[in-house]
């Protein structure tokens, strides 16, 4: 069994799952910064199965041919949420539950069919902080569970795919600039929204932005 891995190089999360993975299978890791989302090499082995854990990298058709039963991708996001930014959506909707998806790769974004779907509880003192840490908590342990299953026998890829057949992805898709929109702030506005925006969206280096005729206004808070 021969496995193409796809991790974020800073996750622990893919350290892990990668170090699972390489004392079974023979395993060819390819590391995304966190920066890159288009391949720009080729990959001309054949391998049984690939895996994208985190990674930025959007794959080609040409690397998802490459993979002889599947490629499978794991969407720190619940089935509704597609593309990017799906944590900060899912809090400004205010959800209650929250999760990730395991799904096989084709050529458009978070559109494969949904092998499983995992879900935690967010409570409403959770801010994007917390729910991303819980996210890839669950994420990994989904990667643990979905990856055992089907590595240890090939025919448990339908099965899954069978029982999640119902499961169906939005026809929503996030993209960058609808999510950098999010972040500008034009008054008036109420004090709950703002707050909530601040919930969902405040986070390391993003930050809000106050839009008015005078200049744009950066926030910042201890977050």
């Amino acid at each position: 069994m021969n496995i193409l891995f796809f991790g974020r190089k800073s996750d622990p999360y893919s350290i892990k799952l990668s170090k699972i993975l390489k004392k079974k299978y023979f395993v060819k890791i390819i590391w995304s910064d966190g920066k890159k989302d288009k391949i720009d090499f080729k990959i001309k082995e054949i391998f049984d199965y690939i895996i994208c854990f985190r990674s930025n990298y959007i794959l080609t058709k040409n690397i998802i041919k490459k993979a002889k039963f599947a490629a499978i991708n794991f969407h720190p996001g619940l089935p509704k949420y597609r593309g990017i930014g799906c944590t900060n959506l899912a809090l400004l909707d205010n959800v209650k539950t929250y999760g990730s998806t395991a799904h096989l790769i084709n050529t458009k974004i978070d559109a494969g069919k949904i092998l499983d779907v995992s879900k935690f509880k967010v409570s409403t003192s959770d801010d994007l902080k917390i729910v991303l840490k819980k996210t890839h908590k669950i994420m990994f342990c989904q990667a643990k569970k979905v990856l055992a299953k089907i590595l240890s026998d090939k025919k448990n890829l339908k099965k899954l795919l069978k029982k999640n057949q119902n499961i169906k992805w939005s026809k929503n898709l996030m993209t960058r600039k609808k999510l950098d929109d999010l972040y500008k702030i034009k008054l008036p506005i109420s004090e709950k929204l703002f707050l909530n925006k601040i919930r969902a969206l405040q986070f390391k280096h993003f930050r809000l932005c106050i839009c008015t005729k005078k200049g744009n206004f950066i926030i910042n808070t201890n977050d």
